[in-house]
């Protein structure tokens, strides 16, 4: 389940089956300031968010706080801060913030300890296809990146690794 998270109470979305989260390589622009919530799962290196029935049944989920992004092609992420500290942390936020207004490349530099955000190239707002409604938008969206259900293959290699099914 995806919650948005204001500050305050979270309040409960429309209830997704999952959805695949990440540090994007790609150009993104940041669509809202606002956070969300969702109860994560890791495989493959990859975040996936996951229903009740799934948590549930995996027991080893996370609450992570995640900022909705957008790829080009018009693509949600939903970008991971939750397991951030100190400039690591400092430095998304703040390149997310940025990407309100540019589209930008976040990268990290683990030397630095950094994310290092830079514009990106021959890309402007106009080029994201962003709607007005954010809640619709992911609604629309969220199919492309949603594991199904406790048959997904991704879920049932969790459930064999802990000594499941």
């Amino acid at each position: 389940m995806i919650r948005q998270s204001t500050g305050g109470r979270p309040t409960t979305l429309n209830k997704f089956t999952a959805l695949m989260i990440s540090r994007p390589v790609e150009p993104i622009v940041s669509v809202q300031t606002a956070t969300y919530e969702a109860e994560c799962v890791y495989s493959d290196g990859k975040f996936y968010a996951v229903n009740e029935t799934v948590a549930e049944a995996l027991g080893n989920v996370k609450t992570m706080e995640l900022i909705v992004t957008v790829l080009p092609n018009g693509t949600v992420n939903l970008f991971p801060v939750t397991f951030l500290s100190g400039t690591w942390r400092e430095t998304a936020l703040e390149a997310l913030e940025m990407a309100l207004d540019q589209p930008l490349v976040i990268k990290s530099n683990t030397e630095a300890q950094e994310y290092q955000a830079t514009p990106a190239k021959n890309l402007t707002l106009s080029d994201f296809k962003i709607p007005e409604d954010i809640d619709a938008f992911i609604q629309a969206n969220i199919s492309k990146v949603t594991l199904s259900d406790l048959d997904h293959p991704i879920v049932k290699k969790l459930l064999k690794a802990q000594g499941g099914k």
